[in-house]
């Protein structure tokens, strides 16, 4: 059986990188709950006493994610701590429990302990808050719902009526990082398959992947969404304007270093093809074709992963045999608005802007050539176009920061902005990308006409643009937005 450090080194591991992420997140998780359950039954006072005074975070760690198991499965209707108490859930050792438990209550350094770990390991919580049941909120921030509870109330759920929602599923529907996402994926998924637009099979394909629902649930989930008849579903949220039909890039390496990005086709049998061929294409290269097959699925000549030119955005079509497109929509690399992109080592995926990077990890960074990185990052690849990409290898502690003339312009220390959607500011965005290697441009002189698309947050008005005389520009590079944001 593995030790406290060593289940915890375990879970950080695969853990994602930024701040505000839950324990389901962690790759590691799903399967160690048996490991979990003999961990603290085989842990004596001793082994107690030697891990609160050597490594608490770690014990923290790993109590919150044996806690947060056991709630997942066990608990329901509010219940917590009575749960966790309970011998007949987890055998603690008579003295380790009464360390943890006053009867069927949590004991003031029990509550001290998880919270600790959870500012200390960057976890989704709730303490800097007034509303109380913090302590609470933490554990069920980790897996978002419980069988039992899903199980006697998804139909009130997914009717839309908020008031209905725990706290934990209603700040995961809100949030903005990359393990909130794959929460709200999960729920429209459930909310589409209620409305009759997403197929039984598909669903629990769906259920199956996502890490806020153990397998072992589809079933009852499945089953628990299709009673959920009495009410009229919103359908306001579910995203159905556009299916993406190719996944979020992804960052690898070749074996003699090389960096590369690569996506693969997905979606294909929603997004209602009919041609008997299919090239996927950016500009006038064919990166795989796609031929179909006599069940109706298509066939592809690619690889599952398919290379990307290197470049900030890709612009990627799904072009039938007659012309006809049937899909078209910009695979994001980096993106050129940020002064810094992040991109995660242990998944591949860019982590969303504003998110707050825990301390320690290794990540990559993608930014402009003129940028510099404090600390010196281990190593850095140029990728052209003028953009570096930096290895931040594991173990800094100070935060990072990208410095341009001497103005702090990015750091890991900053945190995500609060709000109803994540946006608390007005933002502006290129709709269009100028290519300055193409011929056609040596000509013509900046400035060059790019549709601007603004974002203005919910309860303000727009009064007017303020244009400013100079907008700098670098040839090699294209336009830099750095500079209009600065503006704005």
């Amino acid at each position: 059986m593995r030790s406290t450090q060593e289940l915890a080194d375990s879970l950080l591991q695969t853990a994602p990188e930024h701040e505000g992420w839950s324990i389901v997140e962690s790759s590691d998780a799903e399967g160690s709950y048996e490991e979990l359950l003999a961990w603290a039954s085989g842990m004596t006072l001793s082994d107690w006493k030697t891990d609160h005074r050597i490594r608490r975070p770690h014990l923290g760690l790993v109590l919150l994610w044996l806690e947060s198991e056991v709630a997942r499965r066990k608990g329901g209707e509010g219940s917590l701590w009575p749960v966790l108490s309970n011998h007949e859930n987890v055998a603690w050792h008579p003295w380790v429990r009464s360390e943890l438990f006053n009867g069927p209550h949590a004991t003031q350094q029990h509550r001290e302990l998880l919270q600790r770990s959870a500012r200390y390991f960057g976890l989704r919580h709730t303490f800097d808050e007034d509303e109380g049941h913090n302590w609470f909120r933490l554990i069920y921030l980790q897996f978002g719902f419980t069988h039992d509870d899903a199980v006697e109330r998804l139909a009130p759920w997914l009717s839309g009526a908020s008031q209905h929602l725990p706290i934990s599923v209603q700040r995961l529907l809100g949030s903005g990082d990359p393990g909130a996402l794959a929460f709200q994926q999960l729920w429209r998924s459930l909310r589409m398959f209620r409305l009759g637009n997403l197929p039984k099979a598909m669903l629990e394909s769906r259920l199956r992947s996502n890490p806020w629902v153990l397998p072992e649930w589809c079933g009852d989930l499945v089953a628990a969404a299709r009673r959920s008849s009495a009410q009229i579903l919103e359908v306001a949220d579910l995203d159905a304007t556009e299916i993406p039909f190719f996944t979020a890039p992804r960052l690898g390496f070749s074996t003699s270093g090389t960096p590369y990005f690569t996506t693969s086709l997905c979606n294909l049998s929603e997004i209602g093809l009919e041609s008997e061929e299919y090239e996927l294409k950016t500009g006038g290269n064919v990166l795989a074709r796609l031929i179909r097959q006599p069940d109706g699925t298509y066939f592809s000549d690619a690889s599952e992963a398919i290379r990307l030119p290197i470049q900030p955005a890709v612009p990627l079509s799904l072009v039938g045999k007659n012309g006809e497109i049937a899909g078209h929509d910009e695979a994001v690399l980096w993106d050129s608005m940020e002064e810094v992109s992040v991109y995660s080592k242990n998944t591949g995926l860019m982590v969303p802007p504003g998110q707050k990077i825990r301390s320690g990890v290794e990540i990559y960074l993608i930014a402009s050539a003129d940028i510099q990185i404090r600390p010196v990052p281990a190593e850095y690849i140029d990728l052209g176009l003028g953009y570096r990409l930096h290895r931040i290898a594991s173990g800094w502690g100070d935060p990072l920061e990208a410095v341009l003339d001497d103005d702090t312009v990015w750091s890991s220390a900053i945190a995500p902005s609060s709000g109803a959607a994540g946006l608390t500011e007005v933002t502006a965005r290129f709709r269009a990308t100028l290519d300055l290697r193409q011929g056609e441009w040596n000509d013509v002189p900046p400035p060059w006409n790019l549709p601007i698309q603004f974002h203005i947050p919910q309860g303000w008005s727009f009064v007017r643009l303020v244009a400013f005389p100079k907008l700098f520009i670098n040839r090699r590079k294209g336009p830099r937005p750095r500079a209009l944001r600065r503006r704005l």
